[in-house]
């Protein structure tokens, strides 16, 4: 299986069990199941909050500075080739859900809609 093949499998693994836990209620291993999606170019594991951290990071340093209530915006295109964009988009879409639902998190949930969802 060549590593794009074995990359897409394991994004959409990660992706169907944040759907699942996320339609349970049970957020906190949504959060962490879409992250992963999120983050499978590497073998190593990626928590949640360093996933969030490196995406709020990213959002920063591609707008220049700019607070998280300022203006800049994300190249949508997500992490991958365009064949990745419309799993990276239904992932990063589901994750900003479950982060508007959680109590302050609503920046990392701007910052993820800038880096994914933004064209």
């Amino acid at each position: 299986m060549s590593s794009k093949t074995r990359r897409d499998v394991y994004r959409e693994v990660w992706y169907n069990m944040g759907r699942a836990f996320h339609y349970l209620g049970v957020r906190y291993l949504a959060l962490d199941c879409y992250c992963r999606a999120l983050s499978v170019e590497g073998s190593d594991y990626v928590d949640a909050g360093t996933m969030l951290e490196r995406i709020s990071m990213e959002v920063r340093e591609s707008s220049g500075g700019v607070s998280d209530d300022g203006g800049g915006s994300g190249d949508g295109d997500g992490d991958g080739d365009d064949d990745d964009v419309p799993i990276l988009r239904l992932v990063a879409h589901n994750l900003v859900v479950c982060l508007r639902a959680s109590p302050g998190m609503e920046m990392y949930a701007r910052n993820v809609v800038r880096r994914y969802l933004t064209y």
